[in-house]
């Protein structure tokens, strides 16, 4: 009987270790919650010669939004290392001027945006700037359209 008995015990109790989940599976199938993302304000003040002129806004290639004059755009990234630059009216130009930012998650940064034109060319010149410069030549600076249709 008592052979019987371990015959049977045996066998379940190996199958009870067998189909109980281990704590490392379970952990795995957790999400971690993603970092805070970072945050980027991007302005452009007044300037009377390029007025017309808007510039499309890309990080690491992909557009985030046109800026236009006197308005500025908000982009959360997550952290690392982000390519900023931006293109005349969305024309595929070879990107010469680029911004790169290394993002830490949970801070805010602050770019200004001016047009510079040449003889035959205008670009856009992107300066990482203080918050505090920022704040003061953003008043009275909307958000663009991009950024209201977003919210």
């Amino acid at each position: 009987m008592n052979k019987l008995f371990s015959i049977t015990l045996l066998p379940i109790v190996a199958l009870l270790f067998a189909i109980q989940p281990e704590a490392d599976t379970l952990s795995n199938k957790v999400p971690t919650p993603a970092a805070d993302p970072a945050t980027v304000y991007f302005y452009r003040g007044k300037q009377f010669g390029s007025a017309l002129q808007n510039f499309v806004l890309k990080a690491d290639g992909k557009e985030i939004c046109r800026l236009s004059v006197k308005r500025y755009v908000i982009y959360k990234g997550q952290p690392g290392k982000v390519a900023f630059s931006a293109v005349e009216g969305g024309l595929a130009i070879p990107k010469k001027e680029m911004l790169e930012l290394e993002l830490e998650a949970g801070k805010s940064y602050y770019v200004q945006c001016d047009v510079k034109s040449g003889l035959v060319t205008t670009r856009m010149e992107m300066t990482e700037v203080t918050e505090s410069t920022a704040k003061k030549k953003m008043e009275g600076l909307e958000a663009d359209n991009c950024m209201s249709k977003a919210q």
